[in-house]
């Protein structure tokens, strides 16, 4: 059975690993053990697109409408396909100037980037991270820097 890695900051970069048919997301104040982001549990399941190839879902992030951007991305390993989801949003423009939006970085790749944004100005919202059945972890964020 594949196992997930979710983390984030929520409490102090709090990890959990799961199964893939356990994986879920849910609307709660406080997340459900095995359940930690950056999202602070606001997204519920529908919210989501369907789960997608990488590749698939850069076609839609750059098909997508003007003013909007990805508030949440989230990947996993299904069956050894790695496959992402994401929250469609409109950019809340009164509070920010610029948005960044990465999956499926090895954790070489996440550094970087993530490096690069925070010294940019950047402040990162949301982190997830899974583990495919190699033990390699994946990471999906999302950045966005105040006006």
């Amino acid at each position: 059975m594949k196992t997930w890695v979710q983390m984030a900051a929520v409490t102090a970069g709090m990890t959990a690993l799961m199964s893939c048919d356990q994986q879920t997301h849910a609307v709660v104040d406080t997340p459900p053990s095995g359940f930690a982001d950056l999202s602070g549990g606001k997204y519920d399941d529908k919210d989501f697109s369907e789960w997608m190839t990488k590749a698939d879902q850069q076609m839609i992030y750059d098909k997508r409408a003007e003013g909007t951007y990805f508030a949440y991305t989230e990947g996993r390993s299904n069956g050894g396909l790695h496959q992402y989801r994401h929250v469609l949003k409109e950019i809340p423009k009164e509070t920010t100037s610029e948005w960044g939006v990465y999956w499926g970085l090895d954790s070489k790749e996440f550094f970087q980037v993530d490096l690069k944004l925070q010294k940019s100005g950047f402040k990162r919202e949301s982190l997830q991270v899974f583990e495919d059945g190699d033990g390699a972890a994946y990471h999906q964020a999302v950045w966005l820097k105040a006006k």
